[in-house]
C-alpha cells in the first residue's frame, strides 16, 4: 500500500513523473531514513527531479556526503533487473570532510537532471550516529522519467 507521503507527492506531481501510478512506499533500511521523489520539473537539459532524504528514526543519522550534499547513487531498471547507473555525481573530496548529520525528523533535498528516459531509483548510504561505521543502503521507490 502506498504511503501517505508518496500519495501526496503523486497528487502534486501528477503527470510530471509518470511512475506515480505505481508508487510503493520507500524502503527504510534499519528504520534509519527514507528517500522519496519530492518533485519534478522539465528543464532544457532534461527532467529535473528533487529527492528528499528524511531521518525516519529517533536518533541522529549520518548521510554519506559528496561535497556539501548527500552522495547520491542511481539504479536503472533494465532487462528486468536493477543495474548500477553510476554515481549521480563524481566526488573528488567531501568539503567539509565527513558525513552529514541529520537530526530526528529533519530532511534534506538534492536535485538531479536526467538525460535519458527510463525507470530509476535513487540510493543513499546512512548510518546511525551511535554506530557510524555500519552504513545501510536506503533506496527510493521506483520512478519513471519520460
Amino acid at each position: 500500500m502506498p504511503s501517505l507521503r508518496a500519495l501526496a507527492g503523486c497528487a502534486v506531481l501528477g503527470t510530471l513523473v509518470s511512475g506515480c501510478r505505481n508508487v510503493t512506499s520507500p524502503r527504510s533500511d534499519q528504520g534509519l531514513a527514507t528517500i522519496a521523489v519530492a518533485g519534478s520539473v522539465p528543464t532544457i537539459e532534461g527532467p529535473s527531479v528533487t529527492l528528499r532524504i528524511a531521518n525516519a528514526g529517533q536518533d541522529t543519522v549520518l548521510v554519506e556526503a559528496c561535497g556539501s550534499g548527500p552522495r547520491l547513487l542511481l539504479e536503472r531498471f533494465t532487462g528486468g533487473q536493477w543495474t548500477n547507473y553510476g554515481p549521480a555525481t563524481i566526488c573528488a573530496i567531501s568539503v567539509p570532510p565527513g558525513p552529514i548529520g541529520l537530526a530526528p525528523g529533519a530532511s534534506m533535498q538534492t536535485h538531479w537532471i536526467f538525460s535519458e528516459s527510463g525507470r530509476y531509483r535513487a540510493q543513499v548510504r546512512v548510518a546511525a550516529k551511535r554506530n557510524p561505521t555500519a552504513y545501510a543502503l536506503v533506496s527510493s521507490a521506483a520512478f519513471d522519467i519520460p
